[in-house]
């Protein structure tokens, strides 16, 4: 089942655990405009029952239906297809392959699928540090998703080099959980349980296949006592465009706001593009006659910071200009 869901245009990408899949959900409004499937709900179709936390509530409880009651009852499925899926073994080391695939998201224009790995659910201290990355898959050709490489030959894959001390004297956690992409400067910022926030630009060789992928990690920060559940790279400070808001929220510390310092670098630098188009993307299978597909929208479209937010950054920023290195 998907742990979690991004939605971009027509497409859906479902990061389940041992899988990650692309769905296209074109089809589940008709062409009357209504939404394709039966509703279970109807004609009593599901069990009415007692909710479990809110005495004298009813609800309609579809969650125990049966693959032969739903063809009993002549249920028809909503239209969503299934473009194509990743499997993952969660029995290989965090250099080799997805434990839990957490979180997946396309960005880059459309080319390329990252999927993050909570390897040991975040809270399994087990797996230490590092602990799991975010994995980049090249989808120009969304039916068949290519782990992308490095130019040393390895996995398409990042780690942030920070590593904290043991809280207490505790085991830790620095596997990755959520972030998103910023803008259209191939800047992505994430959190890393206790291994705290990192801002990291990625950069493509779209001339091979899989492209080749490469990293460089602008900023790293490790608060004490730190517990970051998500990063988010709001925009650019407009009293200082050298620097990129990024907000955190954490578990332990609340919300924290970083100012990030690092230079614009837009699309067409980070992107070696290939010298021919790629071929277009095959029908998902079974093909069905629909009309002229609306192209992707773009990723990473940056938001305007509020002026009241700005002097938030300027009293309680952290300074994460901790570390630069290269990967």
């Amino acid at each position: 089942g998907c742990h979690d869901v991004r939605f971009r245009g027509d497409r859906v990408y479902c990061a389940a655990v041992n899988t990650t899949l692309i769905l296209d959900i074109s089809g589940m409004v008709g062409a009357d405009g209504r939404l394709t499937g039966t509703k279970l709900t109807d004609n009593n179709g599901c069990p009415v029952i007692d909710a479990v936390r809110a005495p004298g509530v009813k609800i309609t409880d579809c969650m125990a239906w049966t693959p032969e009651q739903f063809i009993a009852a002549k249920a028809r499925p909503m239209d969503i297809r299934l473009v194509s899926w990743i499997q993952h073994d969660n029995t290989k080391p965090a250099e080799q392959d997805i434990e839990i695939a957490h979180q997946a998201e396309v960005i880059g224009d459309g080319t390329t699928m990252l999927i993050t790995d909570e390897r040991g659910g975040g809270l399994a201290n087990v797996q230490g540090c590092p602990g799991g990355g975010i994995w980049f898959y090249d989808i120009r050709d969304e039916t068949k998703p290519k782990l992308m490489k490095r130019s040393d030959g390895s996995p398409g894959m990042f780690r942030t080099a920070s590593s904290p001390p043991p809280p207490f004297g505790q085991s830790v956690s620095c596997t990755s959980h959520y972030g998103q992409e910023f803008a259209d400067e191939n800047l992505l910022a994430f959190a890393w349980y206790h291994a705290g926030t990192s801002v990291f630009r990625y950069t493509l060789d779209l001339t091979t296949s899989p492209a080749t992928i490469g990293f460089e990690e602008v900023a790293s920060t490790v608060p004490a006592g730190s517990m970051a559940i998500q990063a988010w790279a709001a925009g650019r400070n407009p009293d200082d465009p050298g620097e990129v808001i990024v907000y955190v929220s954490d578990a332990v510390r609340g919300l924290d706001v970083l100012g990030v310092r690092t230079p614009k670098v837009t699309r067409a630098k980070a992107f070696k593009q290939a010298s021919a188009e790629p071929a277009p993307k095959p029908a998902p299978k079974p093909a069905v006659v629909r009309g002229a597909r609306t192209a992707l929208p773009a990723t990473g479209v940056g938001s305007a910071i509020p002026a009241g937010l700005v002097a938030v950054s300027g009293a309680a920023a952290l300074a994460s200009t901790l570390r630069r290195r290269k990967h």
